[in-house]
């Protein structure tokens, strides 16, 4: 029997980090400023901006507030 491996980072959290990164370059915020908008540690949102994270819905809509989007738009990505 040959085992599949999984990806190292899942698709849909590679491209949930690639649209924060990108919302966030929009508005000329480092991680930092981002993380203290959004009332998370920024080496909390490092991690989720390499896929590394798995954020709550509680962070996802703190990080969507702190963009100034709704959180259905935060996952706008293709």
């Amino acid at each position: 029997m040959v085992k599949r491996r999984l990806p190292l980072v899942p698709p849909a959290a590679k491209g949930l980090a690639q649209r924060i990164r990108q919302l966030r370059s929009k508005k000329g915020w480092s991680q930092e400023r981002l993380a203290e908008e959004a009332g998370i540690h920024r080496v909390y949102l490092a991690g989720i901006e390499l896929g590394k994270r798995n954020p709550s819905l509680k962070n996802l809509e703190n990080l969507a507030h702190a963009l100034g989007i709704s959180l259905p738009k935060l996952f706008e990505f293709d």
